[in-house]
């Protein structure tokens, strides 16, 4: 095998490595999304890359809104709006 085969066999190891590691880390995640409807008394349903999430929100949003969610240590099940974003133009 030629050096540079190894070492891009390596390097495509410590890649993979490192993204399933970022993937199950436990640390917030925060990412912009889009409001899609209002999902009842302080929660709205957001889309972000190309799935649809329920998060809780104490401010106020209406659909078409873009805003800032949290994922609080990579948890999926508990998100929250933190704000609002400028308008997409």
């Amino acid at each position: 095998m030629k050096t540079q085969d190894t070492i891009n066999k390596m390097t495509q190891t410590i890649l993979e490595s490192v993204k399933g590691a970022l993937r199950a880390g436990k640390f917030d995640k925060t990412f912009k999304a889009k409001v899609t409807a209002l999902a009842g008394e302080g929660s709205v349903n957001v889309l972000y890359c190309s799935c649809l999430y329920t998060a809780s929100s104490s401010i106020p949003c209406k659909e078409g809104d873009y805003v800032w969610v949290c994922a609080p240590c990579n948890n999926w099940q508990e998100l929250f709006v933190l704000g609002k974003t400028k308008p997409e133009k």
